[in-house]
């Protein structure tokens, strides 16, 4: 099982680490946490990454996780000590998103970089939609969305490579979970007007239908998730930067497969 967003970032793995968080006499405690007790924490830990995601307060989730970590003996009164270490973890997260937000942006084809240079998130999306909209002529709407078996088929299908004509294995989707690689949005939003919403509660489950037409990922090599409007908009660009050029992942540069 994958972990959670906010599991990776605090560098926890409750599924497979079965003992105490805390250490003793610089060593880790070997008190075993309980299963019943780990499960709890992967899924408060799962609830922490959509509240971080989109910059609510995760303290009392934190508070929850450490709680259920830390041996009941020894270290349980140590669950503020780890509540502020990781809080401090998170906020050097948020330090760091508009810095890595300005680095995506050095590597954005010029035309695409000035429709990323906006006020917020939301304008940008607004736009990127309503050009998406005006290409289409169509809205999205319930008769648009893939069913479960088309969405499987797309992904069982073998992808030949441009040069050779050779068949490779299929690259899975990553985990619905995190940023949208060009415009650090959380992907777990979606924007249907002037305002960003949060998907429903059976939307964000970990075992969701994966909607292709909200999500594309890089099918050649790294799995990485994109909003289908970014990646639409970024492929544009490419192509009017540079025509006689294939458009590429811009994570791992693979070269781009629709």
């Amino acid at each position: 099982m994958h972990k959670s967003y906010l599991a990776t970032i605090l560098g926890l793995d409750p599924q497979i680490e079965h003992t105490c968080i805390a250490s003793s006499s610089n060593r880790r405690c070997q008190k075993t946490i309980s299963l019943e007790y780990r499960n709890r924490a992967r899924g408060q830990l799962e609830r922490g990454s959509r509240l971080f995601q989109l910059d609510q307060d995760v303290t009392s989730v934190l508070e929850q996780v450490a709680s259920l970590l830390l041996c009941a003996g020894a270290h349980l009164q140590q669950t503020g000590e780890f509540v502020s270490k990781w809080q401090g973890i998170l906020a050097e997260r948020n330090k760091n998103r508009e810095l890595e937000a300005s680095h995506r942006r050095l590597l954005m084809p010029d035309g695409f970089r000035e429709e990323a240079d906006i006020d917020t998130v939301k304008d940008f999306y607004e736009r990127v939609l309503a050009s998406r909209k005006g290409r289409t002529g169509v809205e999205r709407g319930a008769g648009n969305l893939k069913t479960s078996s088309e969405v499987g088929s797309t992904r069982d299908t073998k992808v030949a490579e441009q040069s050779g004509n050779v068949k490779v294995r299929p690259v899975q989707p990553q985990p619905v979970e995190g940023e949208c690689a060009i415009c650090l949005a959380s992907l777990l939003q979606e924007v249907s007007g002037p305002l960003c919403s949060e998907y429903s509660g059976e939307e964000r489950e970990p075992g969701a239908q994966y909607d292709a037409e909200r999500w594309v990922w890089c099918r050649q090599f790294c799995g990485t998730n994109y909003h289908r409007t970014c990646m639409e908009r970024w492929i544009e660009g490419r192509k009017s930067r540079q025509p006689s050029t294939r458009p590429t992942c811009p994570t791992c540069c693979a070269e781009w497969v629709s």
